[in-house]
């Protein structure tokens, strides 16, 4: 009777959380313990849906971006093509952007604005489409596709490239909060330009030679930006060398990303040490039902 009823349960639990999305996954296994008892019971193990979550939160990040750089309606937009590529896994087998017709987003739209009517719906639909693939940042992509001798336009989305938008700006401001304006400045420019010489870096940035030389150096020792030598004569003389400054943008992510995590990871060694026998882990993985 117990096991029915938990069973009963937890079929209606997966039914709702399947209906937003499936944020929380669940396994049923036989536990040995239960196998031990007299009754025969199921323990359903409950777990969070990480992957799912880190999806939604990238697509809102990413029309967050759109917003700010383009429109409200391009987000809109944009979110409702993100969720219908979800379904698809964002990329193709070949490794090529999940490309979608006009109509699969017109429907999807017309779901999400049930409130307007689907001419207005429409309406703004071709003007964002248009507004999208004539934006400097080509974020979206056109591609005319020959279905059953039908010439069909299609698009995508270009989601490592908002992703790698979104990496930047949050590089940007990580260097911003701890070196002030002008170092961003320097490190915004370095990613633009590419290898540069100092006395280029301080006319571009309009900084001293002086500062920029100590904005350098501070951001080269926290591994921000790095140095290149192009020796002219085989004997590496300074006075005959080129020092050319760059940015290396993965090199930079890895390292801020274990930088930030290196808190967390001290907390969570000295939370996996129990200090007594009561002591119970703030994170678990399974919640038991």
């Amino acid at each position: 009777m117990i096991s029915s009823t938990i069973y009963s349960t937890t079929q209606r639990l997966k039914s709702k959380l399947d209906s937003v999305g499936s944020i929380i996954d669940f396994d049923i296994s036989v536990s040995a313990k239960a196998a031990r008892e007299d009754f025969r019971s199921n323990d359903v193990l409950w777990r969070v849906n990480f992957g799912h979550i880190n999806r939604c939160l990238q697509h809102v990040a990413c029309a967050e971006l759109v917003r700010e750089e383009v429109n409200e309606s391009a987000s809109r937009l944009l979110l409702a093509m993100l969720e219908i590529s979800r379904l698809h896994g964002h990329i193709t087998n070949d490794g090529a952007p999940v490309q979608l017709s006009e109509a699969d987003i017109l429907e999807r739209l017309i779901s999400d604005f049930p409130q307007k009517s689907a001419s207005e719906v429409e309406v703004s639909l071709h003007e964002c489409l248009t507004t999208l693939q004539n934006d400097p940042w080509k974020l979206l992509s056109a591609h005319l596709m020959d279905s059953a001798g039908n010439i069909q336009e299609r698009y995508s989305v270009d989601f490592s490239r908002i992703l790698d938008m979104i990496r930047v700006k949050e590089l940007e401001a990580v260097v911003r909060e701890r070196f002030g304006g002008p170092a961003c400045r320097i490190f915004r420019l370095l990613l633009l330009k590419h290898n540069l010489e100092q006395k280029q870096i301080a006319e571009m940035a309009m900084i001293s030679i002086k500062d920029t030389r100590e904005l350098l150096y501070k951001l080269l020792k926290a591994h921000y930006v790095q140095i290149q030598e192009v020796a002219r004569t085989v004997d590496h003389a300074p006075s005959r060398t080129f020092y050319l400054w760059h940015v290396n943008l993965s090199h930079v992510s890895e390292h801020i990303g274990m930088w930030e995590v290196r808190p967390f990871c001290i907390v969570s060694s000295s939370c996996s040490k129990p200090q007594s026998e009561n002591f119970t882990a703030p994170f678990p993985i399974f919640v038991h039902v």
